[in-house]
């Protein structure tokens, strides 16, 4: 994640600033995260990782857009 999205989740790219989740989507947040992780937006270089990441390390990633949101 950390090679378009920056240390901690950090971009200096507004829309690709992970911190900003909470503000960009409000609760829906959450639901827009897990897409965009499971199914990408190939159109935008974000690739799609369902068949990588096994159900226990996205609940890990989305623990940790958690942590980080502002």
């Amino acid at each position: 994640c950390s090679h378009c999205h920056g240390a901690d989740g950090y971009s200096p790219l507004r829309e690709r600033d992970l911190r900003r989740l909470k503000l960009r989507y409000d609760d829906k947040w959450t639901d827009v995260a897990a897409t965009t992780i499971r199914d990408g937006r190939v159109d935008k270089g974000m690739p799609t990782w369902k068949d990588i990441l096994k159900d226990q390390e996205m609940k890990e990633v989305m623990a940790f857009l958690g942590t980080i949101q502002k």
